[in-house]
């Protein structure tokens, strides 16, 4: 398995329990994001779930991309929130959307 993005890393230990799947991008895709599946996000016959996708958006990993997303089956992945900026504020922003909007 590939080796997660450090902000990923961060995110998994600052807020345990939240993730049941984690998926490490693709090292030889430079697009590929970690996704980090939801814990307890409704499945059903048209969506596989939710995940948090993480991408450093610049080669020396000083600006990260992160996006809230829904699985579906049908129609894409359409994306729920996102955000932009340096390790510490994409670790703030995410947790502060997930503790809003996940129970």
């Amino acid at each position: 398995m590939a080796e997660l993005y450090i902000v990923s890393k961060k995110l998994i230990a600052m807020m345990p329990g939240t993730f049941d799947r984690i998926e490490a991008h693709d090292p030889e895709d430079p697009e590929s994001s970690d996704l980090l599946w939801i814990a307890g996000a409704e499945q059903s016959v048209l969506c596989d779930g939710e995940y948090i996708a993480v991408s450093p958006l610049t080669e020396d990993s000083d600006s990260w991309y992160v996006s809230h997303d829904s699985a579906d089956k049908v129609g894409g992945h359409p994306t729920l929130w996102n955000m932009s900026g340096d390790e510490p504020e994409i670790l703030r922003g995410i947790k502060q959307h997930l503790e809003a909007n996940i129970e």
